[in-house]
């Protein structure tokens, strides 16, 4: 959702802890691997993650200009666009930082590789080690090449970079925990 970009502050109140752990126990009676998909899993987790049973993430990155796309056509003006470049960013971040902050197996997969072959399934059943049943229908891709909806922004952006957003995305991590550890390694500590 556009309107909801911002981590919520302090931790989840106790009643709300021991419904998530309710859910959870209940989950688990009904299924030995069991999950759930919410965006909004993105800026949470850092609450969710003390109350969850071991776990894995799956975290799912999709690109910008297929997010874009997805909110085009409900009427567009540079409002929404900020909403939409806000929101992604902050999910997007919140990724990161769950991967960052987390002890769990994690596994990053590009939305729009997963959808059109066969390499990011394969990572994903390797991560799971399950087999899986194939239920994608390549005709609701929107942003596949072809779709009357998609544009070439995104063309033009890997033309122009010479990386697909997946490559850009982990070199910003990589250049983020680089700036991270310069300035963990600057810090003085008190004497």
């Amino acid at each position: 959702s556009l309107d909801f970009w911002r981590p919520p502050v302090g931790p989840f109140s106790e009643s709300t802890s021991q419904k998530i752990r309710k859910l959870c126990q209940s989950a688990a009676l009904e299924a030995e691997d069991w999950g759930f998909k919410d965006p909004l899993n993105c800026l949470t987790y850092s609450h969710w993650a003390n109350l969850l049973p071991p776990h894995r993430i799956i975290a799912i990155y999709r690109d910008p200009g297929e997010v874009m796309q997805h909110y085009r056509g409900r009427g567009w003006d540079f409002r929404r666009a900020w909403r939409v470049v806000r929101a992604w960013s902050a999910y997007n971040q919140g990724i990161l930082d769950a991967i960052d902050r987390s002890k769990s197996p994690t596994l990053c997969l590009r939305y729009d590789a997963m959808m059109n072959g066969e390499a990011e399934l394969d990572r994903l059943r390797d991560f799971v080690d399950r087999d899986l049943v194939d239920v994608r229908k390549a005709s609701s891709y929107r942003a596949r090449a072809g779709h009357p909806l998609s544009t070439p922004v995104g063309q033009i952006r890997g033309a122009l970079t010479g990386a697909n957003a997946g490559q850009i995305l982990l070199a910003l991590n990589a250049q983020r925990r680089a700036q991270l550890g310069s300035l963990q390694g600057t810090r003085s500590t008190p004497q």
